[in-house]
């Protein structure tokens, strides 16, 4: 877990879920944690612009997506945590999430669009409201 000002991630050492390459992902998406209150500012942003309702937990479907992918890239053979666990089918706002961040934040974590362009584009498949 990770705690408030000033961001502290607790992680522990003897847990098998927190080993090798499961550690890496787990210590990553903690440290993106820190970062919630800049992309929760983005993505109230872009919902307000386009007139979308922001899902519960909005950030969270982002940083399990993104933690697991690079992850992968890092460790080829590594099987993202959201999806060993089952998280994109049990939750249904992360089922609803997956489709968008696979097709539009692939190519922001690839360096082929902008983190603003992929995000307003995630948000504008939500549904409207807000």
């Amino acid at each position: 877990y990770t705690t408030g000002v000033p961001a502290q991630i607790t992680i522990s050492s003897i847990d098998p879920v927190t080993q090798a390459d499961d550690g890496f992902e787990t210590l990553f998406h903690e440290s993106m944690h820190t970062m919630d209150g800049s992309l929760v500012a983005a993505i109230r942003s872009d919902a307000s612009e386009l007139h979308r309702t922001i899902p519960p937990d909005p950030t969270h479907a982002f940083i399990f997506f993104t933690a697991g992918e690079l992850t992968k890239r890092f460790f080829p053979n590594h099987v993202p945590y959201a999806v060993n666990t089952g998280i994109w089918t049990r939750s249904p706002v992360f089922a609803a999430a997956l489709p968008a961040l696979q097709r539009e934040w692939v190519p922001y974590l690839e360096g082929k669009r902008t983190m603003e362009e992929a995000m307003k584009a995630i948000v504008g498949t939500w549904p409207a409201g807000g």
